[in-house]
C-alpha cells in the first residue's frame, strides 16, 4: 500500500514538474513572436492616390487604400483602421503624402498606420 503511494506521488511531482516548466514557456515564446513582429515595423512615408478599398452596404466608404505608382503598374498599400487613418475616407481620389508604419500581414498585404497626412494638389 505504501509502494502504490510513493508511485503516485512521484508520478504527481513529475507531472507538476513538467506542467510548470510548460507554462513558464509559453509567454518566452509569445514574448519572442512579439518581438519579431515589432522588428519588422517600419517608418514610411508614401505619396499616392486615395482609393476606396472597401464600401458598406449603403455605399459610404468604410476603408481606403492608398496606390502608387510603379512605372507602368501600381502597388498599393491598406490604409489601417485608426482615427488618422479614418481621416482620409472623405478624400477618395485626392493625392496624399502620408508617414506612418508599415507593416505586413501574413497574406503580405502591405498595412500602413497614418500618423499624419496631407492632400497634395
Amino acid at each position: 500500500m505504501l509502494r502504490a503511494f510513493y508511485h503516485n506521488l512521484g508520478v504527481g511531482v513529475f507531472c507538476a514538474v513538467v506542467f510548470s516548466i510548460l507554462s513558464m514557456s509559453a509567454p518566452l515564446s509569445a514574448f519572442g513572436e512579439d518581438a519579431a513582429t515589432a522588428s519588422e515595423e517600419k517608418e514610411v512615408t508614401i505619396t499616392g492616390s486615395i482609393e476606396k478599398a472597401a464600401i458598406d452596404e449603403k455605399g459610404a466608404v468604410i476603408a481606403v487604400e492608398i496606390w502608387v505608382e510603379q512605372g507602368d503598374a501600381y502597388d498599393y498599400f491598406l490604409v489601417n483602421d485608426s482615427p488618422k487613418g479614418n481621416e482620409l475616407l472623405g478624400h477618395v481620389g485626392s493625392r496624399t503624402t502620408l508617414s506612418g508604419i508599415l507593416e505586413e500581414d501574413e497574406d503580405g498585404n502591405k498595412i500602413v498606420t497614418v500618423k499624419s497626412f496631407a492632400i497634395v494638389k
